[in-house]
């Protein structure tokens, strides 16, 4: 059973959504409100596997998709779109967003995203897709480092900010057995031996220019 979390401030989109998802009997949503920092405390007690999150039905939606990532690290988002933008695409991927869905997508796609982000991996609707590979925007910028994890991405930021393991683990709240853990787990995926390589593939890739 895959369970969701609906954050959307339309009111008959949302009504919508959770009654074409209920009609599947693998998929439940569990809970689904306006898109509003002030209400993610909300979804502690559902514990959903997925949060399914439109971040422009608000003029502050960015950060609530950013303060939804960071405060469910291990709950996988993904970002709902009424445009087809693939600049904001992209900008959803860097942030932690391990799919995005557009409005304008069948069901069965959404359906699909909801399938194969639960497996693990990332998930692009086929007409956003299709934009972003002619337009190279993954491929020429930030590719390598979207095959880090949240918590991945989240260290490799602060050692780019100059951090060391005892300050990264405090703000992280982790141990720096696990911070030094999630560390070479993110060297190994992106091919490198240190902070002096992760800092020039940054710079390669534009990654810095994403976190500002």
């Amino acid at each position: 059973m895959i369970k969701v979390a609906l954050m959307d401030n339309q009111e008959l989109v949302r009504a919508a959504i959770k009654c074409l998802l209920n009609q599947f009997e693998e998929i439940e949503v569990t809970a689904d409100d306006e898109c509003d920092q002030s209400l993610l405390g909300n979804l502690t007690a559902h514990l959903p596997d997925i949060i399914l999150i439109d971040p422009l039905t608000t003029d502050c939606g960015i950060e609530t998709f950013k303060a939804t990532i960071a405060r469910y690290p291990d709950i996988k988002v993904i970002g709902l779109l009424a445009n087809q933008d693939p600049m904001l695409a992209k900008r959803l991927m860097e942030l932690g967003a391990s799919g995005i869905v557009s409005k304008h997508s069948p069901v069965n796609e959404l359906i699909k995203g909801l399938k194969t982000v639960m497996t693990g991996k990332y998930f692009l609707c086929q007409n956003i897709a299709s934009t972003v590979a002619i337009q190279g925007l993954m491929k020429t910028e930030a590719m390598p480092f979207l095959q880090l994890s949240r918590r991945e991405s989240e260290v490799a930021e602060m050692i780019l900010q100059g951090k060391n393991i005892q300050e990264i683990s405090r703000a992280l709240s982790i141990s720096d057995k696990t911070t030094n853990t999630y560390k070479y787990r993110l060297y190994n995926k992106l091919a490198i031996k240190n902070s002096v390589e992760l800092t020039r593939l940054a710079y390669k890739f534009n990654y810095l220019v994403t976190l500002n």
